[in-house]
């Protein structure tokens, strides 16, 4: 996620060269408004990385406990917590898009 992160970024910045090099009015308020967009979209999917990997890495916790022993209860603990981390993921992905779109 975060590898396209940064090629999103890049593409946008290539982007941007080439409106500049096409639109020579308003270019300072285009410009402006294009790469506070441009930075709402890179924050929004480096927090988007950042939160998913704070999440899952509970699942690997899980995976690899349950590969190392057998307790049950233990299990069924973990597991029904990290589902609650899953939906906690999503419920902050969903308030991240809606702050960081302004």
């Amino acid at each position: 996620m975060i590898i396209c992160a940064i090629l999103i970024n890049r593409n946008l910045r290539l982007k941007r060269q080439r409106h500049r090099q096409l639109d020579v009015n308003n270019q300072v308020s285009n410009e402006q408004n294009q790469r506070k967009r441009d930075q709402q979209a890179f924050v929004m999917l480096l927090l988007h990385a950042i939160v998913f990997l704070a999440t899952q890495t509970s699942w690997m916790v899980v995976y690899f406990y349950t590969v190392a022993t057998g307790r049950l209860a233990i299990e069924q603990f973990i597991s029904s917590s990290t589902d609650r981390r899953l939906l906690l993921f999503l419920a902050i992905l969903f308030y991240l898009y809606i702050l960081t779109s302004r």
